[in-house]
């Protein structure tokens, strides 16, 4: 029996692809089935996947398909999946070695449904690289922190049991912060969590486009209303820990991160006014905001629009430094 199916849904990156697929083939956890799922890739993708099931017949299953998106693929190959456990790996992506041998073994000896790891940031465009690991679990929902990597299911081993079982899917209406929606689904469903603090995942910076991202990022709004309608039918929106922690996801994604592209010089002041006008509403429509995310949003639009106007903002960088340098005597 395969112990991972690993899930690669595949979109125009054939020159990634190799290194994402060869970094699977190359674990030293042997029973392992690779899924991997073109969604309607126009470049030569198509044609590396083929080699490769040509060349690896009793380890990888390849599915040509048309473009449903990345959510529906990763589901398509959820259900697709014959492993003990399921894992997610994006295809311009690659994994170190041991990565599945090492959070098997965790999964296996500390009977856990869920096996969480570091991740890796590549930059490819100076070299650098920047690790990023979970931090030690303090309280009841520390897992559910943005810092314990909460939000991305490439990093994790997931026991396909859990999903199928909860009917936990990637929801196919939004494009934004879904990663979170899956992972925050399945945590929840489960107390048999386990942590590896070292970074196995190699996860490839790109630079993105400014209005595309603002276009894409409307999309977290749909993506935190299901998450709170979750805790709703869980019941558990009287847990004052959990919501705390579920408000701290909310004022980052959804504020704080939202707003953030607004802030760029790319964005022009017909899109500027466009977005801030539609975030702001989108942001009002929540009937969970609470009093601190409510702060958070002016805190934000007063940001905004003070970093867009540059004279007034250097008027107030140099008087918030001589109230500073004042206080301080």
């Amino acid at each position: 029996m395969k112990k991972i199916s690993v899930i690669v849904p595949i979109y125009n990156t054939e020159n990634f692809l190799r290194k994402c697929v060869d970094s699977i083939l190359n674990q030293t956890l042997k029973e392992i089935e690779i899924i991997l799922i073109n969604d309607g890739s126009i470049d030569n993708s198509h044609n590396i996947c083929l080699e490769y099931k040509e060349k690896y017949p009793e380890k990888i299953r390849y599915i040509n398909n048309k473009n449903i998106g990345c959510s529906a693929t990763r589901n398509l190959g959820i259900e697709l999946a014959q492993g003990e456990y399921i894992a997610f790996v994006d295809s311009d992506d690659y994994i170190e070695k041991t990565m599945y041998e090492e959070m098997l073994f965790i999964a296996e000896k500390e009977k856990k449904d869920i096996v969480i790891s570091g991740i890796n940031y590549v930059n490819l465009t100076n070299n650098t690289v920047v690790k990023d690991i979970p931090k030690p679990l303090n309280s009841k929902y520390d897992f559910l922190l943005r810092e314990n990597k909460i939000g991305n299911p490439y990093n994790k081993i997931f026991k396909k049991d859990l999903i199928l079982k909860n009917n936990i899917i990637f929801p196919i209406n939004t494009h934004c912060v879904e990663d979170l929606v899956f992972c925050f689904k399945a945590t929840m469903n489960t107390n048999k969590i386990g942590y590896i603090y070292k970074s196995f995942y190699n996860y490839i910076l790109h630079g993105n486009n400014s209005i595309y991202n603002l276009e894409k990022r409307l999309g977290v709004f749909i993506s935190f209303n299901e998450i709170y309608k979750f805790i709703e039918e869980k019941k558990l929106t009287t847990d004052e820990e959990l919501m705390d922690k579920f408000y701290k996801l909310y004022n980052f994604y959804a504020i704080e991160w939202t707003f953030d592209m607004l802030l760029e010089e790319k964005v022009s002041k017909k899109d500027y006014k466009k977005y801030k006008k539609i975030f702001t509403e989108k942001l009002n429509e929540q009937k969970f905001l609470n009093f601190n995310s409510k702060k958070l949003m002016i805190k934000c639009k007063l940001k905004i629009s003070l970093k867009r106007n540059h004279v007034i903002y250097f008027i107030f960088k140099k008087l918030k430094k001589y109230i500073k340098l004042f206080f301080n005597l």
